[in-house]
């Protein structure tokens, strides 16, 4: 399973985890709070070593491991990266992400390649997922982009994730002790999203990547400028241990 827009499927499924965060136990919100994310093009730029040449890059990136906690043996990589297209008049399309997992003794424990189906000008684009069951405990996880390619589009074709508002993001406690994320977002265009959206979840520990889930399964058309709620469910359990997390609302536009 991998995350948003993984392999010839959207990027359905990554990995999970249950942290012990404050609240959970009482069944009360805990007190994480969301991060915010903004354009490349803001007054804190995504990555301050823009390149050259405008494309699209990965501007952060990390991993965690899970185990099972009823059967250590059973383990994964949860992975998530935030890519940023720094052209501002095309958009990349079909860019692909190599996930390669290696050993303590420098062998490939497990190769996966990971989707987006397109970054906007100017954009970020959050892709998360989990590898397959591990046979041993991976030393590096190399995280690098593959091929894509630059299309033409204009702001008025295309919707910026960073142009969606999020409000009131909480991660909650759920009755069976898991986890999830939800909150409301406002559709920025006066166009109605037909396809709806991937509501995507970014988990950061000490300001690094740890993970991440998706909720690809918002089908329902969202009308222009109106708001409506998501939630966002981990892919199983543990949910990496997090400190901090970031909303991202993914509109479905192909």
């Amino acid at each position: 399973m991998n995350g948003f827009m993984k392999k010839a499927a959207a990027i359905g499924c990554g990995a999970a985890l249950a942290a012990t965060l404050a609240g959970c136990s009482s069944g009360e919100p805990n007190t994480i709070e969301p991060k915010t994310n903004d354009p490349i093009d803001s007054a804190t730029p995504v990555a301050e070593e823009a390149p050259e040449k405008a494309e699209t890059i990965i501007s952060e990136s990390g991993w965690s491991l899970s185990k099972n906690e009823y059967d250590e043996s059973q383990m994964w990589v949860n992975y998530a990266l935030i890519l940023a297209n720094t052209d501002k008049s095309n958009m990349t399309v079909n860019q692909t992400i190599k996930i390669t997992v290696k050993d303590a003794n420098g062998s490939v424990i497990a190769s996966e390649t990971a989707y987006a189906t397109f970054v906007g000008p100017g954009d970020v684009m959050p892709v998360v997922g989990r590898t397959d069951m591990l046979s041993s405990e991976p030393a590096d996880v190399i995280i690098e982009l593959g091929t894509g390619q630059q299309e033409p589009a204009s702001y008025d074709e295309m919707y910026r994730v960073t142009d969606f508002s999020v409000s009131g993001a909480v991660e909650n406690p759920t009755s069976d002790g898991d986890t999830n994320w939800a909150g409301e977002f406002t559709n920025p265009s006066d166009k109605p999203m037909d396809k709806g959206v991937t509501p995507t979840v970014v988990l950061f520990n000490g300001g690094q990547i740890v993970g991440g889930f998706n909720n690809n399964l918002m089908f329902d058309a969202v009308a222009g400028g109106t708001t409506a709620s998501f939630e966002i469910d981990p892919f199983g359990s543990p949910v990496p241990e997090h400190d901090s997390f970031e909303v991202y609302i993914v509109p479905n536009i192909f």
